[in-house]
């Protein structure tokens, strides 16, 4: 399960990689499949992380709406990823060269 600092905005270091390769997958799949076609369990993992990370609630609630437009349904998940990599503390993460 995806946790956040206490008091903060940012996930942890031990998660934030599991919600990059998340985000990833999800993001391949959508490209892929599209919005409409992507598995309910892989978009509410990401709604989860994205509250997690306190993303904008507006964004969420439109990813979570499977009557809206997919268009619209695809660029709230753009939107949501975004916040989710900025809200990461990257001084806790070691990068491979």
């Amino acid at each position: 399960m995806i946790t956040t600092a206490a008091n903060t905005n940012s996930l942890e270091a031990t998660d934030s990689v599991a919600a990059l390769a998340e985000i990833d997958t999800v993001a391949w799949q959508i490209d892929r499949d599209g919005v409409e076609n992507t598995p309910t369990e892989a978009i509410d993992h990401v709604l989860l992380i994205a509250r997690n990370a306190k993303t904008s609630p507006v964004l969420v609630e439109v990813l979570a709406d499977s009557t809206a437009p997919p268009a619209v349904r695809e660029r709230a998940f753009g939107l949501l990823a975004m916040q989710i990599l900025s809200s990461i503390d990257r001084s806790r993460l070691t990068l491979a060269a």
